[in-house]
């Protein structure tokens, strides 16, 4: 071993004992350190005529620390770990790129690093820029002679390889990168984060071109993070972790390791970040305000928690049960058959249903934006006019909303009474006995509409995610780009829904849990247990939901299921809609939530039990915390980056938005 650093050099590897494939690379005790400069004004020129100049300050790095290994002719070993954690370090003193400090590396051969920073000059022609960058790389002129039409057909540039490099986009440059770095089937192939250049067709053909060249390379180390592509490309795994080795064995084994870790990081981070909560309380004096506005904004860069506290005399302005209403609920995730509830629940002669009123998040959720407590004018009527400038945003809904702002400001400043006066005015126009409402995000806030309505009866839909997802996909006013957060989202809202039952007195017996897919197979069923459980009498109409869509659902894309009879069409219209990539994803993160609804896998158990855990663990702080969840309660409010920007007067929207 070479302690010296000038004997630190790539050379010859010692001989090998034993059996097995000749050893391509030998790596022992490296270390690679580096400095850098604090100063960042050194080069100004008021600094070099400067008579009183000061030294520059520098700071050494010890990138990569004692890393011993050996690899062997045909192993295909990835560098993975985080950023920072020196695996680009370490293949760039692999590849000969950088001098090592001590320790020492034996190549059986020159190692080849392939990556996306080739030597290209932006003045120079792309042609030009082929047979510098092929010559930096160490291949011969008449080689890249032998192989330019590949090389430019790879890339796709035949139209523009006589213009200027500047001249491309980054897209264009990144992919003539790679075709020149590429063109070499090396002994010893180094390929540092070169997976993700250009569009999908070109990251497509990338990747069978690193499949061939690992498949002719004697060893491969590969640095990504890429998950998958490590365990479809690599055999071996090599952890990195503050420039030391963590672990060394089987891809799956060091991959699983590593994952865990960063969930288990995720997680300590998130708690941490609620730990760091500010708590603010309600105060007139504004010096105070000014200095809790700071701390809040400060929170929340950090990734923090605000939490406002509600004295009981300054509650009992917002929130006030109201008795003798017993309004019906449907909530549930976007795409859950939400709507179609609704439109069924419209034609019971006693009930009339408001659409996404957004009461939760428009309304109790900004309480704050006004903190003047006693009395609790202007604060209301200012908080009120902004909800009533939301509502006339639908050009369709049926309250006369002059009238309705004189209603609620003739009564109590219970914020419970923006909501209900709503309903009081639309039964009243349609002659019915009662309201109801829905808007699908109000099933994370059931314990607080149950603490203000305490007659209220909830009504859960759940859906197959998978086909969720899959009508968002083919949706006409949107497209869903990641069927995987959807299903996070799914999960979460399960676990979510389940809690409140479980954890709040007030749900006791007052949620009905249907399943789209039961609703739509049997309609009268699953509406006649919503009217037990509301006290509505039973009435045939509601089977006919596709009637009222005329009069209560515009003709608008996102309505376009519901003025149709009921069908079972769109049940199990993933299997074509979704990729099947994605597909496996989304059941291994959902399968115990899946199985309780009785919604079976089409992946096969050995897939989903191979890929299962490792895909939750990946996944485990998003299915831990869920960001977008409005996490009201009656005695605090958890207020995220969009609620709060009212509230944090003092920073402007773009450092808020840009946290």
């Amino acid at each position: 071993m070479a302690d010296d650093p000038a004997d630190a050099s790539i050379g010859s590897p010692p001989p090998q004992p034993g059996a097995g494939a000749p050893t391509s690379l030998v790596v022992r005790d490296v270390h690679v350190e580096y400095r850098i400069y604090e100063d960042s004004n050194t080069n100004t020129l008021r600094r070099l005529f400067s008579n009183r100049m000061k030294p520059r300050v520098a700071r050494r790095v010890h990138a990569v620390r004692g890393v011993t290994f050996d690899v062997h002719e045909g192993e295909s070993v990835a560098l993975i770990g985080r950023n920072g954690s020196g695996k680009s370090t370490l293949l760039g003193a692999i590849g000969g790129l950088l001098p090592t400090a001590a320790g020492a590396i034996y190549a059986r051969s020159t190692p080849v690093v392939l990556g996306v920073q080739g030597a290209l000059h932006r003045e120079l022609s792309g042609r030009r820029n082929v047979f510098l960058g092929g010559t930096a790389l160490g291949i011969p002129r008449a080689v890249l002679e032998e192989r330019f039409d590949d090389i430019v057909a790879f890339a796709g540039l035949e139209e523009f390889i006589d213009l200027p490099l500047r001249a491309y986009s980054s897209g264009m440059a990144a992919r003539l990168q790679f075709s020149v770095a590429s063109s070499v089937a090396p002994d010893i192939l180094c390929i540092d984060e070169a997976l993700a250049v250009g569009d999908q067709e070109f990251r497509d053909r990338s990747r069978d071109r690193i499949l061939e060249l690992t498949a002719n390379a004697g060893a491969v180390f590969l640095v990504t993070h890429n998950m998958m592509a490590v365990r479809e490309l690599c055999t071996r795994g090599i952890w990195m972790e503050a420039g030391e080795m963590v672990l060394d064995g089987d891809i799956d084994v060091v991959a699983d390791a590593y994952l865990e870790h960063v969930a288990e990081r995720q997680l300590a981070q998130k708690s941490a970040g609620l730990a760091r909560a500010v708590t603010l309380a309600p105060t007139r004096d504004k010096a105070q305000k000014a200095a809790d506005e700071v701390a809040a904004a400060a929170a929340l860069l950090a990734g923090g928690e605000v939490r406002v506290t509600v004295p009981p005399q300054h509650e009992n302005h917002f929130f006030k049960p109201i008795e003798g209403r017993d309004p019906v609920f449907v909530v549930g995730l976007g795409r859950s058959g939400t709507t179609m509830l609704r439109l069924m629940l419209q034609r019971n002669p006693e009930l009339s249903m408001l659409s996404e009123t957004w009461f939760v998040n428009r309304v109790w959720a900004r309480r704050w934006a006004y903190p003047t407590y006693d009395p609790p004018e202007p604060f209301r009527t200012r908080l009120l006019d902004r909800y009533i400038t939301m509502l006339g945003r639908h050009a369709d809904f049926p309250i006369d909303l002059k009238a309705y702002r004189g209603q609620v400001l003739k009564g109590d400043a219970s914020l419970a009474r923006f909501l209900d006066e709503l309903g009081l005015m639309l039964a009243e126009q349609e002659g019915s006995a009662r309201w109801g409402e829905k808007t699908p995000v109000h099933v994370h806030s059931m314990d607080l509409l149950a603490r203000m309505f305490p007659g209220a009866t909830f009504v859960h839909t759940v859906r197959d995610p998978r086909d969720a997802a899959a009508s968002l996909v083919a949706a006409p006013f949107t497209k869903l780009d990641d069927p995987v957060a959807f299903t996070l989202q799914w999960v979460r809202t399960l676990a979510d829904a389940q809690r409140q039952e479980r954890d709040q007195p007030e749900l006791a017996g007052r949620v009905v849990t249907l399943r789209y897919e039961s609703v739509v197979a049997d309609p009268a069923t699953a509406l006649r247990e919503v009217c037990d459980r509301a006290a509505l009498p039973w009435s045939d109409d509601m089977l006919h939901f596709e009637e009222a869509a005329s009069e209560h659902a515009p003709d608008q894309p996102w309505m376009a299921g519901v003025h149709q009879p009921i069908n079972t069409s769109s049940i199990g219209r993933f299997r074509t809609d979704i990729a099947p990539d994605d597909l496996e994803v989304m059941e291994a993160l959902a399968l115990p939530q899946m199985q309780q609804w009785g919604y079976e896998p089409v992946t096969s158990a050995a897939r989903l039990e191979q890929i299962g855990p490792a895909v939750r663990r990946a996944h485990a702080a998003q299915l831990a915390f869920d960001d977008d969840a409005a996490g009201v309660t009656a005695d605090h409010i958890s207020m995220h980056r969009g609620e709060y920007r009212d509230l944090v007067r003092g920073v402007s929207r773009q450092t808020l938005g840009g946290a």
